[in-house]
């Protein structure tokens, strides 16, 4: 039994870090999204985070009416400290295949990470001593998201155009729906063209005056 729990929840650069792991690897999967969600930090799931780690034991808490229907990852226990960073951000789905829904590895953090229906992610880590008055410590991580289906028994999410299937009045923010976001039409190099337009109308406006 672990034992001895030490609590380090993510100061907020972590809580940004956490965010952008999140959203790189969601924006980049194969094959594209029609409906994944943008996710936002919960410090609400983040606490839930917290508690959960703070047992030191890797059985999640389903039973407990604040985690019905909520996912999560809990990353193996390491006997060095992980940074948020270095711990999400490497996670990928190299190996997971879309289609059949297989993964010769573990694949269980890249599927709940890029579960697209999740819109909150918070994330916590302690250390623990493996037993009581022992001096070796191991470090657990966990990250809780809300919706989500801890048992991760269907596709993360559905195949096609990214942002296709987003809900009305969504806009597509890195290939992911998400609420009151205007999706820019405008590309770099229209913009670049429409400069020399914008100059020339200036000039000719300061002549007349």
């Amino acid at each position: 039994m672990l034992c001895d729990a030490l609590a380090k929840v993510p100061s907020q650069t972590e809580r940004n870090e956490i965010l952008e792991c999140h959203t790189m690897l969601r924006e980049n999967v194969k094959p594209t999204a029609s409906n994944m969600q943008f996710l936002s930090y919960s410090v609400e799931m983040e606490k839930l985070a917290d508690e959960f780690v703070n047992k030191c034991s890797p059985v999640f808490p389903g039973s407990d009416p604040r985690y019905k229907n909520l996912g999560y990852i809990q990353l193996p226990f390491t006997t060095t400290e992980q940074q948020y960073k270095e711990a999400l951000c490497t996670v990928n789905g190299s190996s997971y295949i879309y289609e059949n829904e297989s993964c010769p590895d573990d694949c269980l953090a890249y599927v709940q990470m890029v579960w697209a229906e999740s819109t909150e992610v918070g994330c916590a880590k302690h250390h623990c001593n493996l037993l009581k008055n022992s001096t070796r410590i191991y470090y657990m991580m966990a990250c809780i998201y809300k919706p989500g289906d801890p048992k991760l028994q269907t596709k993360p999410y559905i195949e096609g155009p990214s942002c296709s299937n987003c809900t009305r009045g969504y806009g597509c923010y890195r290939n992911q729906c998400r609420a009151n976001y205007t999706t820019t039409t405008t590309s770099g190099s229209s913009a670049i063209a429409l400069f020399p337009v914008l100059l020339l109308s200036a000039l000719i406006f300061n002549c007349l005056h």
